[in-house]
């Protein structure tokens, strides 16, 4: 059990190290790191029907890219490739106010706070659309970290029993949050290249 802190450091190491990692590629190599990570969800759609692949996806910039509670933002990585991820904008409702998806704000900006990016890439094998969610790079050793503390420090079986069931609970919450929005996306997607209404 003294072995037990120690491992503790190097798991926040790990973590500091992995965060720092996931801004260092968001920023210089967004490619790689948009293109790759852990998937939380994943959609295909057969585009044997579809038309105007290209152009639906764009249009899915002007529909979530303006100021509302997720103002998406879309980015072209390759050939049929579209990243996206949560942006920040000015808030009609200045430094108050509130959204369906809980978007923070400050100083009359807002920022819909997401655990996760997605990709939108055409597999030209498979004739498809493949979407998926993939979860930002610090929350698996962020939990890794939350599981290991709860097995160490809280001094009661109890109060470690607390800290691990909220664990589970934040793993349920962002699955089930980050599925919401993805989704919406996802359905406007397939509304823009199969004419369904999303």
């Amino acid at each position: 059990m003294t072995d037990s802190p120690d491992a503790l450091i190097w798991l926040a190491y790990l973590f500091i190290g992995v965060a720092l990692l996931e801004v260092a590629f968001q920023r210089f190599l967004p490619v790689y790191y948009y293109r790759y990570g852990l998937p939380l969800h994943r959609r295909k759609f057969d585009l044997s029907r579809a038309t105007a692949v290209k152009p639906c996806l764009r249009a899915l910039k002007k529909q979530f890219g303006g100021e509302n509670e997720l103002h998406i933002t879309f980015v072209q990585i390759g050939d049929g490739e579209f990243a996206y991820w949560p942006g920040i904008y000015k808030g009609k409702e200045g430094a108050l106010g509130g959204g369906a998806m809980g978007g923070t704000l400050w100083g009359g900006k807002r920022r819909f706070p997401s655990f996760s990016h997605g990709l939108l890439k055409i597999d030209k094998s498979r004739n498809a659309l493949v979407a998926t969610a993939y979860l930002n790079w610090i929350i698996p050793p962020f939990f890794l970290l939350w599981f290991a503390f709860a097995y160490v420090f809280p001094p009661t079986a109890a109060f470690k029993i607390a800290v691990f069931g909220l664990g589970i609970l934040g793993l349920a919450f962002i699955y089930a949050r980050e599925k919401i929005w993805h989704k919406r996306i996802w359905d406007a997607a397939e509304g823009c290249l199969f004419g369904k209404s999303s």
